[in-house]
């Protein structure tokens, strides 16, 4: 295939999905608890099969609201045809991810390999350079005074010129600057060799300064366009710290190389809302600078917007739709991953949505990590959902060690008995007691999903 016809395909998957998205919406007139049958027919009949069958799903719409999309998407496909439809809109929105079957064929190493090192590295060269420059310069002006101070003792220079150096000249003059004054100072005899240590610390300091300002921006710039990274889908038991906390910990050491990690909110797994003023970009001055004027375009980007500029929260139909389409922002959501203080992405939903989201993510995600050290309700649901929805093979199920009976019991009774010995067991501090075998059912589960695409 030429480059024109790559082209062509991807302006064709774009538009597609520009317009798979447009149906999601919510018609006000579904929303009412009884619908009033007229205007409800009227905004039904202009909407398209596919709009109609997400309407007829729509936590906006009311039950009855809900019934009336399906009832209209009946008459015109039939019954079995409509609730296949219903069922499979929410499974075929999502866009294929960038990873192919050939790039892990015969290793893991597009998630492990060298530009993981290489990326490691830059980032320790970045804070190296501003560990250097914080070191040689934060008494710099301190040492310059006493060094000034054994000059006037010794006689070299008198108070008088070192104070008249110090003085910054009136605005909009040609007199010498400060700096120009002491510089002219330190070529006195004897003064010169006072200064040589502090003068080498300060031209350090500047250099290191100067890589910093290089480097921090050019691990950005490498890290958004990441070209190939995974989703992964993280399933867990919500509110409980203990869990969360070991679960966060394997997260940032073994699920964050992949790629773009996803999970669920909850009160102890969720965005560190002081995430991005701790972030890189604040040992840089222009993207410093570049931050806060972007304050009130983030601002107004969050008003329509809540997949972006912020946390991302799900509420509604137009949350839904945007986090869709937010799934396909790889610069994005590469650079997302950096931010986020447990090296996950959190997404906040409600009551009403979190199904959809969840089942939006099961068929986005390349793999789906399942941590079954305690299955609760909600855990059951998505086991369950796994096996309906067809995407059992891109599972990998995980357990803290100390319940791994439990949770291969809890496998062989929801219909995973198969998979318990594959079960891939952590620690309390998170570690792995197999790293090897588990980037192994990784690697495998993705090439099962792959293989199926």
């Amino acid at each position: 295939m030429d480059v024109s016809a790559i082209v062509a395909a991807k302006a064709a998957a774009r538009a597609a999905l520009a317009a798979r998205l447009g149906e999601i919406r919510t018609i006000s007139a579904l929303k009412r608890r009884e619908p009033n049958a007229g205007a409800a027919e009227r905004a039904l009949r202009p909407l398209s099969e596919a709009a109609l069958a997400f309407a007829a799903q729509n936590s906006d719409h009311s039950e009855a609201g809900q019934a009336l999309a399906r009832s209209a998407l009946v008459q015109r496909v039939g019954e079995a045809e409509a609730d296949r439809r219903i069922e499979a809109f929410i499974d075929e929105t999502p866009e294929p991810g960038w990873v192919e079957a050939a790039d892990i064929a015969q290793n893991d190493l597009l998630f492990f390999g060298a530009r993981r090192w290489l990326m490691r590295g830059l980032l320790l060269l970045a804070l190296a350079s501003v560990a250097v420059w914080l070191g040689l310069s934060w008494d710099g002006p301190e040492r310059e005074r006493a060094l000034w101070d054994q000059a006037v003792a010794q006689g070299l220079v008198s108070q008088q010129e070192v104070d008249v150096a110090y003085q910054e000249p009136a605005p909009n003059t040609n007199a010498p600057t400060s700096l120009q004054k002491l510089e002219a100072l330190q070529e006195r005899p004897g003064v010169g060799p006072l200064f040589a240590e502090y003068n080498r610390r300060q031209e350090t300091a500047g250099a290191a300064g100067m890589w910093s300002i290089v480097l921090f921006p050019l691990y950005t710039i490498l890290l958004g366009f990441r070209p190939k990274p995974a989703r992964v889908l993280l399933l867990r038991r919500f509110n409980d710290p203990q869990i969360g906390k070991s679960i966060e910990k394997m997260s940032k050491r073994w699920l964050k190389p992949y790629g773009h990690v996803f999970t669920l909110a909850d009160k102890h797994f969720r965005r560190s809302m002081i995430a991005p003023f701790v972030s890189w970009f604040s040992f840089n001055p222009f993207l410093l600078v570049w931050r806060v004027i972007n304050i009130p375009i983030a601002f107004i980007i969050r008003l329509t917007d809540r997949s972006r500029a912020g946390p991302i929260l799900i509420r509604d139909a137009r949350d839904f739709r945007n986090f869709a389409r937010r799934l396909i922002d790889r610069y994005g959501l590469n650079l997302e991953m950096e931010r986020t203080q447990r090296k996950a992405i959190a997404v906040r939903t409600n009551d009403a949505w979190w199904q959809h989201v969840v089942l939006l993510l099961m068929h986005s995600a390349d793999v789906i990590v399942v941590d079954v050290t305690e299955v609760a309700s909600g855990t059951e649901w998505e086991l369950q959902t796994m096996l309906t929805e067809r995407v059992a093979e891109r599972v990998v199920f995980i357990s803290r060690e100390d319940e791994a009976a439990d949770a291969r019991a809890s496998l062989q009774a929801h219909g995973f008995g198969g998979r318990a010995e594959a079960l891939a067991l952590y620690k309390r501090s998170g570690a792995l007691v197999d790293s090897r075998a588990f980037r192994a059912e990784m690697r495998a589960a993705m090439l099962r999903k792959l293989g199926s695409r």
